[in-house]
């Protein structure tokens, strides 16, 4: 069975909700997980599409059961026999919302995260998402590139983004001006941080410089 911790992922406190593997509520009701009777695999994919580990799964409609192996810093495998309590928000029109209760705060939450030895919500896992360590002018940079995929423009700057065909006028409007504002962000922050590099390397150099005349010493001729 494929197991959890053989890439260095599940190490604690370290690394985003974007590096480790993830247990969606909405996926596992879309695919039947919550029904009495189902049992299968639950699978995570990587770049190329293709099933980098996964786990044994035994569905049911108050509670799940996970069963996997895990090791953590590469040590020996551990078999793991957890059991995850679900429970059910009531929405409109007759339809209700499945949580999990995190195994160990009791909070309801939609997901969970393979981090450490057992399946827990982001904060028990002590993950954080990765943009809240971009840069103002990465995150910028990666809102930019958001809106053009959606416009089906190029992810260059400096390349136009036409109105695509049937989306109207006016979201086009407001997307091409937030793409425009989130362009000039990363500008202005990247050129920020080119002044800052060459002013440090004028202090660089003029402390080099300051160190060669004070402190070097005549060469000997014989």
């Amino acid at each position: 069975m494929g197991g959890l911790g053989s890439g260095g992922h599940n190490v604690r406190n370290r690394g985003a909700v974007e590096t480790h593997r993830r247990l969606s509520a909405n996926s596992m009701a879309k695919h039947g997980v919550f029904s009495e009777g189902w049992s299968g695999r639950w699978g995570w994919t990587g770049s190329d599409g293709e099933t980098t580990s996964w786990i044994w799964v035994v569905g049911g409609r108050d509670e799940i059961r996970l069963d996997f192996k895990f090791r953590e810093n590469g040590g020996e495998w551990q078999p793991v026999d957890q059991t995850v309590t679900l429970t059910r928000v009531p929405k409109p029109f007759g339809k209700d919302q499945p949580y999990f209760f995190c195994p160990r705060c009791g909070c309801r939450a939609m997901h969970l995260y393979g981090s450490q030895q057992h399946f827990r919500c982001r904060t028990c896992s002590g993950l954080v998402h990765a943009s809240s360590r971009e840069r103002h002018s990465d995150r910028a940079s990666r809102q930019a590139r958001k809106i053009r995929r959606r416009l089906g423009a190029e992810l260059g700057m400096d390349d136009p983004a036409f109105r695509p065909k049937h989306m109207r006028q006016t979201t086009y409007e407001k997307l091409h001006t937030r793409l425009e504002q989130k362009e000039a962000e990363s500008w202005d922050d990247t050129l920020l941080l080119l002044q800052r590099l060459q002013k440090l390397e004028g202090r660089i150099s003029t402390r080099r410089s300051r160190t060669a005349s004070t402190g070097s010493r005549k060469a000997a001729f014989w």
